[in-house]
């Protein structure tokens, strides 16, 4: 049969990539759909190239496609990396059909080229849009402010959720006292339940903080010996042998 088939892969730990990559998601904007084929519109590979390069570098994002063959057909890796060395990456592989309008160069070409599109939009959780669309305006009155993109309930959701992963991980490594943690969790119970079941990531970041730093402050402190600011004893000076004396071995 010829299908697409698809697998994917990460990095034993996400959480810094999912945390920058809900903050691109908030940021970045749709492609539109530029490009006229088989009776469509569609968003090229450049178009989405272009729309998510700069929010993906504000990020500290990057994303690499490499290229390679199997028996399904042509495949696409597609990685996602964030610059602490977490990444995630998925296989596209798609069957390379005859065509007679096209040599078998060209039809590479172009399975490649749509395996990448659809992807790369997959992987980075975009959407192509029309290019009709109503876009914000600006007013050119003088005096007068632009008006603010509005962003979805997903994406402020996200944005949001981000924000209370981050900043919980702050306060949890400023603790200094094994109740606090408990405090804390008690008090944040409903947060982590919404954080849990919009992002597996973010939850997973806060509650190994948590772990590390309960293990930290739970660990007992090695005991000191006081000497109320003085210098300790010295040793008894050893006394010298007698000639006479017999050394013991």
């Amino acid at each position: 049969m010829n299908e697409a088939q698809s697998d994917a892969n990460r990095s034993e730990s996400i959480g810094k990539l999912a945390a920058a990559l809900s903050k691109f998601q908030a940021e970045v904007e749709n492609p539109t759909k530029d490009s006229q084929g088989h009776n469509y519109k569609y968003a090229d590979l450049a178009n989405i190239l272009n729309a998510v390069k700069q929010p993906l570098t504000n990020n500290k994002l990057s994303v690499c496609q490499m290229l390679g063959s199997s028996a399904q057909g042509i495949s696409v890796t597609t990685i996602l990396m964030h610059e602490s060395g977490e990444y995630i990456e998925s296989m596209l592989c798609l069957p390379q059909e005859a065509n007679s309008r096209m040599s078998a160069a060209q039809q590479a070409g172009a399975v490649i080229t749509y395996a990448r599109r659809y992807a790369l939009a997959a992987c980075l959780g975009i959407a192509q849009q029309d290019d009709d669309a109503p876009k914000p305006t600006v007013s050119h009155q003088e005096g007068a402010k632009p008006k603010p993109v509005n962003q979805s309930p997903q994406q402020k959701n996200a944005e949001t959720q981000a924000k209370f992963a981050e900043q919980a991980c702050k306060e949890i490594h400023a603790m200094t006292k094994i109740g606090q943690i408990h405090l804390w969790t008690t008090q944040n119970e409903k947060k982590l339940e919404s954080l849990a079941a919009s992002s597996k990531a973010l939850v997973m970041m806060v509650t190994n903080a948590l772990d590390a730093r309960s293990k930290e402050l739970s660990e007992p402190e090695m005991p000191v010996a006081e000497t109320h600011g003085k210098e300790p004893d010295p040793l008894p000076p050893v006394p010298p042998l007698d000639s006479k004396d017999e050394i013991p071995f």
